[in-house]
């Protein structure tokens, strides 16, 4: 699923027929949002590690990426929360590491307040 409206009404469904989700499948959920949301800033992928969360972005992105308001709206979070948000330089990706939020859903959120 590409799309988070299509991912709720999926959620519905599902709890619809067959009730409350068990925790398994509550978190692939969550794990498709992590990737909807993911894919909405131009990452390419997205692991959790312990607490954190890491944002792959291809180091191949070139100009559009590095000139788009969605670069921009990450640089100032990382200024502004550096406890919260860093960057770290992989092999083939710039990583944006997410961490010190109380848990998941709240790393969710501030994953989507940087897409324009």
């Amino acid at each position: 699923m590409d799309d988070e409206e299509e991912l709720e009404k999926y959620s519905l469904q599902i709890v619809d027929r067959f009730g409350s989700l068990p925790k398994v499948v509550s978190n692939l959920i969550l794990s498709v949002r992590f990737k909807i949301a993911a894919q909405n800033i131009f990452a390419e992928k997205v692991k959790t590690n312990g607490e954190e969360v890491h944002l792959y972005f291809n180091n191949d992105l070139g100009e559009q990426f590095y000139q788009a308001k969605t670069f921009t709206n990450i640089l100032a979070k990382i200024n502004t929360l550096p406890s919260h948000f860093s960057f770290k330089q992989g092999k083939t990706h710039l990583i944006l590491v997410v961490k010190g939020f109380a848990n998941y859903q709240e790393s969710l959120t501030q994953i989507r307040l940087l897409k324009v």
